[in-house]
């Protein structure tokens, strides 16, 4: 949005006067693993990929709603389909007729509220039911057709990104008949370069030679800087990265060249994958972060961590999941 927006007629609104406001019902990923992965969005307190965590074949929670993390930041994401939660995920179920435009310009207008938020001061239902924000109004009422169209202008591409790569039902995932695979089944499992960020120089994402550096944390696709390349070779492009301690299983995929640090495993495909299968593969690597803590790192146990796939001759069915992952929504865009 490169022009900037007048918002001296803008008026406050309190949250509690355009959402009713309650919590989810809390489940847990053991019990998502018995219904297996699916079309259904888990939504955690994570402040990254909308909030969600994989997509399970089950939900509790009706989608067309806000959802704002009480546990850490305060992170609000738009949650289009219907969901599952874990705890400390608050809805915000809208009074007035939120189109997913509307809901897009709340979501920024909430997450400039996240500075209100810490350790001592989560953002619960009572400090929700008691907050305001700033909205375009006009007779004293929210401008929703302001907000429509000021959207619309400018996220003209936004439908085009939505789409799927086929047009076709998502088909339902029958976990029964699926294998487990170790991950050295599937994958080389490599130690990253083991980089510290003291001994770089820290660079923007546009300087010449910049490179990411993805350490072990669970937010921003794993990556803490960008820093300038020096004489050690990166990680290869198109893999997984692994977080094997701090936040353990902290899972993505790098489509760049990357230094990683401390703790940080690549997987690398023994078989040619295009970048939806391992989307899908990070899902359920993902959902045995309960098998650890921080008494249980992953670094002696990761090459034999199992995962369920589909199965056909007794070999991963990877023609499946790339039909499957192409009838989800923003796939053309993967």
């Amino acid at each position: 949005m490169k022009n900037k927006v007048d918002t001296t007629t803008w008026q406050n609104f309190n949250i509690s006067d355009l959402f009713d406001i309650k919590g989810s019902k809390t489940t847990s990923l053991l019990e998502l693993q018995e219904y297996g992965v699916g079309g259904f969005p888990f939504i955690t307190t994570q402040a990254a990929n909308n909030g969600a965590e994989g997509f399970y074949n089950f939900s509790t929670e009706k989608g067309g709603v806000l959802t704002v993390d009480s546990a850490v930041l305060g992170y609000c994401s738009y949650q289009d389909a219907d969901f599952s939660a874990s705890d400390r995920v608050e809805v915000l179920t809208p009074k007035f007729e939120m189109t997913k435009n509307i809901a897009m310009f709340l979501v920024v207008i909430m997450n400039k509220e996240q500075y209100r938020y810490g350790y001592g001061c989560k953002a619960s239902q009572e400090r929700l039911k008691s907050r305001s924000i700033k909205l375009p109004a006009k007779n004293d009422k929210p401008d929703w057709n302001f907000i429509e169209q000021f959207i619309d202008t400018h996220t003209h591409n936004y439908n085009f990104a939505t789409k799927p790569v086929k047009n076709l039902p998502t088909p339902e995932l029958k976990t029964a008949d699926w294998q487990f695979y170790k991950l050295d089944d599937l994958f080389d499992v490599k130690y990253g370069v083991n980089c510290e960020l003291v001994n770089l120089e820290e660079t923007t994402k546009d300087e010449k030679n910049s490179i990411r550096l993805v350490s072990r944390t669970d937010t921003n696709n794993g990556i803490s800087a960008f820093v300038k390349m020096g004489e050690k070779a990166p990680n290869p492009a198109n893999t997984i990265s692994v977080a094997s301690s701090g936040s353990v299983l902290a899972t993505f995929l790098q489509t760049e060249e990357y230094y990683s640090g401390r703790d940080i495993y690549y997987l690398q495909p023994k078989t040619k994958v295009n970048n939806a299968i391992l989307l899908f593969l990070i899902t359920l690597i993902r959902k045995e972060k309960y098998r650890y803590n921080y008494g249980r790192q992953a670094n002696r146990t990761l090459k034999s961590l199992k995962i369920k796939l589909p199965t056909r001759d007794n070999k991963p069915d990877w023609d499946f999941i790339k039909n499957f992952m192409e009838t989800l929504p923003f796939s053309s865009q993967v």
